[in-house]
């Protein structure tokens, strides 16, 4: 799989239901992370693989809960593997891969307060859904912006 391919099916598992703003802003966290070497080797395959830190390579959901799919490297390389034909069939996939070049660093797109296009944000690292889930870093003083489902937090 090529890295292009492994970024944009990361922006599909995580992002393809959300606005086209909210994909570029799950992209613009993969670069920021890359860049900062936040829970990466400053790869893509390094940090979107990385051990927990992208969910749809290492759970599934089930009845409104996250269960376990792989324990091992190898296992979430072989989901990703699995899931790509998926994506790359779905009506989704071209807005994951525009959304991939929007959300570079030093492209003039980034998001704002609200899903504003503002400056490129430099500062999120983290975002969750926090319908589904509402991790302990996820905390009001770290909020960077809210994107349809997603809220973009500052480490």
């Amino acid at each position: 799989m090529t890295d292009a391919d492994l970024f944009a099916l990361t922006v599909w598992t995580e992002a393809r239901g959300e606005p086209f703003e909210g994909k570029a802003a799950v992209a613009r966290v993969i670069y920021n992370r890359m860049a900062a070497l936040y829970f990466s080797d400053g790869t893509v395959a390094g940090t979107v693989l990385r051990y927990d830190q992208f969910s749809a390579f290492w759970f599934k959901m089930e009845g409104g809960q996250y269960v376990r799919v792989s324990h091992a490297l190898a296992e979430a390389q072989a989901q990703a593997e699995a899931l790509l034909p998926l994506a790359k069939a779905s009506a989704a996939w071209p807005d994951c891969e525009r959304a991939v070049r929007a959300g570079r660093l030093g492209s003039p797109f980034a998001w704002g307060p609200e899903g504003r296009l503002l400056a490129a944000e430099p500062r999120a690292l983290l975002y969750c859904n926090t319908e589904v889930s509402r991790p302990a870093w996820a905390t009001p003083g770290a909020r960077v912006a809210t994107i349809w489902n997603h809220t973009f937090y500052r480490a």
